[in-house]
C-alpha cells in the first residue's frame, strides 16, 4: 500500500511531488508505517471485560461538591461501598445491598465534608475488596 511510483516535477519555480491518483494505494503517503486497508477505532469506556471484579477511579478526582465512582461486578452478590476520611472514621454507606452482574455507579454528594483525602471501600461477599483514595478540594 501507499506510493506506488511517483517522480520529481518542476513547478512554478518550486520542486513539488506529483503522485498520480492511478499510482498512489491508500489514505496517505508511505512513511514507513504499515497501512491497513480497513478502518480501526479503539475506544476506552474505562469498563472491563465481564467477570472482572474491579472498583474504578471516581470522576472527577479531585472533586468539588460530587463526584461518580463506578465499579463492576463479576456475578450478583451483595456489596458495601463506604467513604472513610484520613483516620479511618466512616463517613458515608453509598451502597450496602444485593446487586446485579455488570456495571454499575453511584453519585457521592460530600457537600457536608472538609477538604482532604478520603478512601473508598468496596467489599463484596464472596471477599473481594478494593480501596481507591479520592481527594476533595472545595
Amino acid at each position: 500500500m501507499g506510493i506506488q511510483d511517483f517522480m520529481i516535477v518542476y513547478n512554478e519555480g518550486r520542486d513539488t511531488l506529483y503522485i498520480s491518483a492511478m499510482e498512489y494505494v491508500g489514505t496517505t503517503p508511505n512513511m514507513g508505517a504499515y497501512e491497513y486497508g480497513q478502518t480501526t477505532a479503539i475506544t476506552d469506556d474505562g469498563w472491563m471485560t465481564s467477570n472482572q471484579y474491579e472498583s474504578l477511579w471516581n470522576y472527577p478526582n479531585p472533586f468539588n461538591s460530587q463526584t461518580t465512582i463506578k465499579y463492576q461486578l463479576a456475578k450478583k452478590e451483595k456489596l458495601t461501598l463506604i467513604i472513610y476520611d484520613i483516620t479511618g472514621k466512616k463517613v458515608a454507606v453509598l451502597e450496602n445491598s444485593l446487586k446485579e452482574i455488570g456495571k454499575h455507579s453511584v453519585v457521592f454528594k460530600a457537600n457536608h465534608l472538609d477538604d482532604s483525602i478520603y478512601f473508598c471501600k468496596l467489599q463484596t461477599a464472596s471477599g473481594y475488596t478494593n480501596i481507591r483514595k479520592i481527594v476533595l478540594l472545595k
